[in-house]
């Protein structure tokens, strides 16, 4: 006689079906209302700078990739929460990252110790750092004509579940006008937040909607490499 199966078995199948069906994802309509509703790129225009103030990091760190591999020739940004762990340094306020010359005074040293000597061996690192450092100086504020910008918040939707969705906005801001150059509106939602199951299941609108909706709002450098395009 076969073996029937247990409670605790029929109870955690039970659990999984409940929890992880793909007939019934709490949160899913809502998710589907609001990225029909505004989600995706809503203004895209693209453009070309030789640098751009980055207000969606506080310490840019991987930033002199954007140097290094991508062909900018400067990155600004605010530097909010400073210590003297960060590969970067600095005091708190804004900062431009860019390339230099190997003997320029202002060669960050920091960065070197932390990040970039690591990436000996590397051609492209390599070529770079035969001619040129990453170089930081304080600023009063950024110069930059472009700029990037992010906006994000988070509710919930299911009582049961503790089902969440989040919205993020991304715009390209044109900083001497005053008048945002693309946006990018993502919604996201988490539909079981407490099920060690599902840990790590996010669903976007890029799931839902077709994918020519969601490319991101770019600015790009005016002498771009090979990785830069």
């Amino acid at each position: 006689m076969k073996d029937k199966p247990s409670t605790l078995g029929i109870l955690l199948l039970a659990g999984f079906l409940s929890g992880c069906s793909t007939f019934y994802t709490p949160g899913m309509g809502e998710l589907k209302e609001l990225c029909e509703k505004d989600g995706g790129i809503t203004i895209r225009q693209e453009v070309r700078t030789g640098g751009y103030y980055d207000s969606t990091t506080d310490d840019c760190y991987g930033c002199w990739n954007k140097i290094i591999r991508s062909g900018y020739d400067f990155v600004e940004f605010e530097n909010r929460i400073p210590t003297p762990y960060k590969y970067f340094g600095g005091e708190r306020g804004f900062y431009r990252i860019y390339k230099a010359p190997k003997d320029h005074p202002n060669c960050n040293a920091q960065m070197w110790k932390w990040a970039l000597s690591k990436k000996v061996g590397s051609e492209q690192y390599d070529k770079f750092f035969a001619d040129y450092c990453v170089a930081s100086e304080s600023i009063d504020e950024p110069t930059a004509q472009y700029g990037y910008f992010k906006e994000k918040k988070e509710w919930q939707v299911n009582d049961w579940y503790k089902s969440t969705i989040s919205w993020s906005e991304y715009t390209v801001k044109d900083l001497s006008a005053g008048e945002v150059a693309a946006k990018n509106v993502m919604y996201k939602l988490n539909p079981y937040p407490k099920s060690a199951l599902a840990y790590g299941k996010v669903i976007s609108c890029s799931s839902v909607l077709p994918r020519e909706r969601f490319p991101q709002p770019i600015i790009l450098p005016l002498k771009p490499t090979k990785e830069g395009k």
